[in-house]
């Protein structure tokens, strides 16, 4: 016998008889359950209808329905899967239960096409007693579409509604009860990719915290008052004996701040001497990321005489290509701002050249007396 492995599910096939029925369950079980979207049903078909987006590769989300360990790890510890045509999909949701009240027991894998779409019966719970005792079945067809950010779109769909009072309860229910699974498996991955990573940059802490929610935190030690900080981060004067000759600073609220002649950053607020919240800027490189999203907030905080703890968080990083280059390119730019700032005291402010009309200025380092 041949056997033909396809991801985590299989289609076994043989000769003659073997493979004459294989195929017939096939053509039956897409007799039995088309996988139609919400808008394809037929007319006056009930359709219960819902997405969501799941930041996990479409290989992952497809384990997680598909086999009973994936399936453990975020939703039903117990189960029974054979990911295979008319194979058991069930899941014994009261484990302890006595045999036939577990849950989804009897319930089968009805059809899928590997990574994309994924096809099963469904059993009515104990609160629907008529339908449960009458083995009355629905089914979900799933389907996963892998999107450009690398995260998944799960469509759900269940079928096979019937009428009357007990379907209508039915119904109610699992609207109720499919949002909160889907919000699990959102959770579970949300949860799952959560990470960070922390290194010292020279003498920088970098902390880059990845998830959902992405951000890069930078802490360095000024050997300086926070006055003095604070002017340093907050005149031209100050950011020129650092950083860079031609700096733009307007300390008002949607005022610039400039640290280079190209910067589109913007003052969003402060707090004297405690707080700077600027937005975002990026090199020409990174267009999307430039034209706007994140921002950096700056606290200071005395830490002894004459020392002065800066933190920068810079948040609101998207998804995508150009975004994710633009993460790395400043985990690796953003402690050679702060220890070129640092480098500042501790030996010395820049001076500039005035080279004169299209030169390119110098500096030389004043040494600290």
């Amino acid at each position: 016998m041949r056997q033909l492995r396809i991801t985590n599910c299989e289609l076994r096939i043989g000769f003659t008889e073997r493979f004459t029925a294989s195929v017939l369950a096939v053509l039956l079980c897409a007799l039995v359950v088309s996988p139609v979207a919400a808008d394809d049903a037929g007319v006056g078909e009930r359709v219960l209808h819902k997405e969501v987006v799941v930041p996990a590769s479409r290989a992952d989300v497809w384990r997680a329905w598909t086999t009973s360990e994936g399936l453990a790890e975020w939703w039903v510890k117990e189960s029974k899967i054979e990911c295979k045509v008319l194979g058991p999909y069930e899941m014994y949701l009261v484990p302890d239960a006595e045999e036939g009240k577990r849950g989804g027991e009897s319930a089968r894998v009805l059809s899928y096409i590997p990574l994309e779409m994924f096809s099963f019966e469904w059993t009515f719970p104990p609160k629907i007693p008529a339908l449960r005792d009458a083995g009355a079945k629905t089914h979900v067809v799933l389907r996963f579409d892998e999107l450009d950010d690398g995260n998944t779109r799960v469509r759900f769909d269940q079928l096979g509604w019937g009428v009357g009072e007990d379907w209508d309860a039915g119904y109610a229910y699992f609207d109720k009860a499919w949002s909160y699974v889907l919000d699990l498996l959102k959770s579970h991955f949300e949860a799952k990719s959560e990470h960070s990573d922390s290194w010292i940059d020279g003498a920088v802490n970098v902390t880059a915290k990845y998830g959902a929610h992405k951000e890069q935190v930078f802490e360095v030690e000024l050997p300086t008052d926070i006055a003095t900080a604070w002017n340093t981060l907050t005149t031209d004067e100050g950011v020129r004996s650092f950083l860079s000759p031609n700096p733009h600073i307007e300390m008002f609220a949607g005022g610039a701040y400039a640290l280079f002649g190209e910067s589109t950053a913007k003052v969003l607020g402060f707090v004297p001497q405690r707080q700077i919240v600027v937005t975002g800027s990026a090199p020409l490189e990174f267009p999307n990321v430039r034209m706007g999203g994140t921002w950096a907030v700056i606290d200071l905080e005395v830490d002894g005489d004459d020392a002065t703890h800066v933190t920068m968080t810079c948040l609101g990083w998207q998804s995508g290509e150009e975004w994710e280059a633009a993460f790395d390119y400043f985990l690796q730019n953003n402690p050679v701002f702060l220890n070129l700032l640092r480098k500042r005291f501790t030996e010395g402010p820049l001076e500039w050249s005035d080279p004169g009309p299209g030169g390119t200025p110098t500096f030389t380092r004043t040494e600290l007396k």
